[in-house]
């Protein structure tokens, strides 16, 4: 017996399978890598021995990374929130280890204003090195300011209005 003739599926009903699977697939591995970061605290080297960058740490692993690189100020961009269990375990730890805390509120859904850029430029000039940038993540506030960093590092600030 011949088996039956099937007609084949329209291209784009498997083109839509192909892309659905396709954007499963991409999710999945971006889920994966957030959850990574998140582990391991994002931490970066931007200039070894002068900045670092990470996500919000456990107050044990801020200590475990001021005493391994020596960092003498930590820069949050979150800003100060007196009261709150982890800014107050944060200030603790990095008193306890013997750097500075400063607090910056930056948010990483809006534009920073011209007074809030002149207090990080002013910052990344002036705090005691070397030192660690963190936010909530470890992502688009330390990039920024990293960013930053870098161009004041190398004396281009002519593209900076501040």
């Amino acid at each position: 017996m011949k088996p039956a003739f099937r007609k084949p599926k329209p291209l784009w009903r498997r083109a839509a399978k192909t892309l659905a699977g396709a954007a499963i697939g991409v999710a999945a591995g971006m889920a994966l890598w957030a959850g990574y970061l998140q582990l391991t605290g994002n931490i970066h080297e931007v200039e070894p021995g002068v900045l670092y960058r990470s996500a919000q740490l456990a107050p044990d692993r801020l200590d475990s990374l001021i005493q391994a690189h020596h960092i003498r100020t930590v820069l949050n961009l979150r800003g100060a929130f007196p009261g709150k269990p982890w800014y107050e375990a944060e200030g603790a730890a990095v008193r306890d280890a013997g750097a500075q805390l400063i607090s910056l509120p930056m948010s990483a859904n809006t534009q920073p204003d011209a007074a809030l850029l002149a207090s990080l430029v002013q910052t990344l000039r002036t705090a005691p090195r070397p030192f660690l940038i963190h936010c909530n993540s470890g992502a688009y506030r330390t990039g920024l300011a990293s960013a930053l960093f870098e161009l004041l590092e190398e004396g281009n600030t002519s593209g900076l209005l501040i």
